[in-house]
């Protein structure tokens, strides 16, 4: 596992510890079979490319879908190509993890429908990934029927059917776009073929990996960018990225994205780091304390329609409700898209950034956890679970001062009456808290 750490940065702790302890089991059956000891499968998995590449596709991680959060797509043809085309003659854009290619293949369709676009010979466009079997299909750009959910019909014009169950994109748009095999932990990063990239697309990746190559890479994307270059990542990656000086957050029509800094904003951001986010990740998880979340989901009361303000309030709320029932059944990653897409909705939502924080930290994702306990924080001043994980979370980092005025904050909220007292088990946190304050200097 150690060996997976240092060449992919990956965070491989509870759930990535587990997937990765299944893949190899998974492969040394596969090709040698269960009686087959882990020595004889390490040495024919540490010399045979082909075995690597065949692991990497079983254990990496390809939630993918077309057009997935729209708004970016959005942004994409109505603001930043435009922006872009202001500036300069052509438009060079990289998705690093670009998975079986669902995504490249979007943003592909977006542009060749943007207004602002006279030629598409003023495009660069580069899809890349870790999984060597994943880009070669997201190349070939093949998909069954099953994958194609979720594209409009007015797409179909850039597909020509093979069989009844299974569609190509035609050879004419295929052309337009290159693939190569790229790990962000390690490899040397790709240039367009002048100058730098315009926008780079790095969504739901970074949330994988381990802090400090987290840091490196923002680091690395921030110099192959343009001057006024943009980086778009997943919801969940925002609260890191902007949180370091490197990118400063920026939104269009409430669609948010991050934009380059300027040279002595990247320059300051490298000594202002905190010591913590350089440090390995911790393996405790915010999760493991069974005293201040009930052991199962509470019974929720159907919501009126009315208590809405407007549909995607309620929308919001859905998807809240669905991501806490995918934690609840021990399925993180559903449980991080469906809260994403419920910031997405509603990009206000505290108690979202306050289950957001709890998946996090259940991926390892220290650093992003911590950002968003704090913007639950800022947004809800009566929950006492914000104060009570960021807490927890910084006590790992031995903050005490900073752990202290959390939990004295958390005790506080806990004596008021509110909603949240049906996700609280109050008088068992209550006399952890009075015992944690107890024991701190």
């Amino acid at each position: 596992m150690e060996f997976l750490e240092l060449r992919l940065g990956f965070s491989l702790s509870g759930y990535l510890y587990q997937r990765g302890v299944k893949a190899f089991e998974s492969r040394k059956c596969k090709r040698l079979g269960r009686a087959a000891s882990w020595e004889e499968y390490k040495k024919l998995f540490l010399n045979e490319e082909k075995e690597w590449a065949e692991f990497l596709h079983e254990f990496t991680i390809k939630t993918t879908s077309w057009f997935r959060t729209p708004r970016d797509f959005l942004l994409l043809s109505r603001h930043l190509i435009p922006e872009i085309l202001a500036r300069k003659r052509h438009v060079a854009i990289w998705s690093a993890g670009c998975s079986t290619g669902e995504e490249v293949w979007s943003i592909l369709f977006t542009l060749l429908e943007c207004p602002a676009l006279s030629s598409f010979s003023q495009v660069y466009l580069l899809g890349s990934d870790v999984d060597p079997l994943a880009v070669e299909k997201a190349r070939e750009g093949r998909f069954t029927k099953e994958e194609l959910k979720g594209v409009l019909p007015r797409y179909a014009s850039y597909f020509r059917p093979l069989s009844s169950e299974e569609w190509e994109i035609k050879q004419e748009y295929r052309r337009l776009v290159e693939f190569k095999v790229c790990n962000l932990a390690q490899s040397f990063y790709p240039s367009p073929p002048s100058g730098k990239w315009d926008v780079i697309f790095c969504r739901n990746v970074l949330i994988y990996l381990r802090q400090d190559v987290v840091q490196d890479i923002l680091f690395r994307f921030a110099s192959l960018l343009e001057r006024e270059g943009v980086l778009i990542l997943g919801y969940a990656e925002y609260l890191f990225g902007g949180s370091l000086g490197i990118f400063q957050s920026e939104s269009r029509e409430g669609m948010w994205f991050l934009r380059k800094g300027r040279k002595e904003t990247l320059k300051r951001s490298r000594q202002v780091i905190p010591k913590r986010i350089k440090q390995r990740v911790s393996r405790k998880k915010v999760d493991s304390l069974p005293f201040f979340l009930p052991k199962k989901p509470p019974q929720r009361e159907e919501v009126p329609q009315k208590k809405a303000f407007l549909d995607f309030y309620q929308e919001s709320l859905d998807f809240l409700e669905k991501g806490k029932e995918a934690y609840w059944k021990g399925d993180l990653l559903k449980s991080l898209e469906f809260l994403e897409r419920a910031l997405e909705k509603d990009f206000s939502c505290s108690e979202a950034y306050l289950w957001l924080g709890i998946v996090l930290s259940s991926l390892g994702q220290e650093g992003m956890a911590e950002q968003a306990f704090r913007k639950a924080l800022f947004l809800d001043g009566r929950h006492p679970l914000p104060p009570l994980c960021l807490g927890l979370l910084l006590e790992e980092a031995g903050q005490v001062q900073e752990v202290k005025r959390m939990y004295q904050m958390a005790y506080r909220r806990l004596e008021r009456r509110g909603e949240w007292r049906k996700d609280v088990e109050v008088s068992q946190a209550k006399k952890w808290l009075k015992y944690k304050l107890e024991a701190l200097p």
